[in-house]
């Protein structure tokens, strides 16, 4: 199956706990989250610069990680009507370009920033 939507280069990829959902993103600027068996894309999100890296929380199917470049990392919740952005601290760093990843039981997150830093959240 062959699944596209993007414009540019993919950067991350991430399938969730069940493997019937799965995040792309890309230098377009957009994540978007994938039916796998349908091969539709569910929602679509964009972001203020292009994105680095994207993450599914290893234990929670409705929470997500964004790393756009030169933005701080991003929260993205998808219980409810609308999904939900929430912007992580970055120890004053708010224009670093920024990766990070859950830890295995999604209780933690580990942000490392372009200047070296490594923060855990």
């Amino acid at each position: 199956r062959q699944l596209s939507s993007h414009i540019h280069p993919i950067t991350s990829l991430s399938w969730n706990r069940s493997g019937r959902k799965l995040l792309s993103a890309a230098t377009d600027w957009n994540v978007i989250l994938w039916d796998v068996a349908s091969g539709e894309a569910e929602l679509r999100l964009r972001f203020p610069s292009p994105v680095a890296k994207v993450q599914y929380n290893p234990r929670d199917r409705h929470m997500f990680l964004v790393c756009p470049l030169k933005h701080v990392p991003t929260l993205v919740t998808l219980k409810g009507d609308e999904p939900t952005h929430s912007t992580l601290p970055t120890d004053g760093e708010p224009e670093a370009s920024m990766s990070g990843a859950f830890n295995r039981h999604g209780k933690l997150i580990v942000l490392g920033s372009s200047k070296g830093k490594v923060l855990v959240i």
